[in-house]
């Protein structure tokens, strides 16, 4: 068994979970209803974590996904990971490479909780994007940091 399975096992036993990986070296849990996937990837000694935060809005994207490429840039609003867009389920997905070395079982609790608030907020995010009007001409568009405040500041 490798560190990083050993690791990942540890963490789900503390909770009752049953984490195995599977043949991508990969398992699944849902917390609050966020689908969360850990991957083992024991070739560059990462563990990466992956939050579902779901389907944007079938509108506004332009507005939404400016927001989401503000809060990439120095990771600024995003805790210290990536949103994307999922191409295969067109969900948009926070990503986060934990260096193998600097893991521990409490170390990866504290990061897949941080992972699951980001998640919370940006799903949050996402349908205030939907519901809000659209700038009039001549307003200043919204800036990632407005949205989120201080409370993501890095």
């Amino acid at each position: 068994m490798s560190s990083s399975e050993e690791i990942i096992r540890a963490f789900g036993s503390r909770f009752g979970l049953d984490l195995e990986l599977d043949e991508n070296s990969a398992c699944n849990f849902e917390v609050d209803d966020v689908f969360v996937t850990i991957v083992a990837m024991d070739e560059i000694e990462q563990i990466v974590l992956m939050g579902d935060i779901g389907a944007p809005p079938e509108f506004e994207h332009e507005k939404l996904f400016r927001l989401m490429l503000e809060a990439n840039y120095l990771y600024g609003s995003t805790r210290g990971s990536t949103i994307a867009l999922n191409e295969s389920n067109d969900h948009v997905v926070l990503t986060k490479y934990l260096p193998l070395k600097l893991q521990s079982e409490d170390s990866l609790y504290s990061e897949v909780e941080t992972l699951i608030s980001v998640c919370e907020i940006w799903r949050q995010i996402m349908k205030d994007v939907s519901l809000s009007p659209a700038p009039a001409d001549g307003e200043e568009k919204t800036r990632a940091s407005e949205v989120l405040g201080n409370f993501m500041s890095v």
